[in-house]
């Protein structure tokens, strides 16, 4: 299960979203 896709720019965002334990799923980045 995959909760959101985030650009590699926004690393610091979705480390957040790890740190919180709200994302249900992985939280993955893009790197293209």
């Amino acid at each position: 299960v995959i909760d959101s896709v985030l650009p590699l720019e926004q690393v610091a965002d979705a480390h957040r979203l790890l740190e919180a334990s709200t994302h249900v799923g992985k939280v993955l980045l893009q790197v293209r």
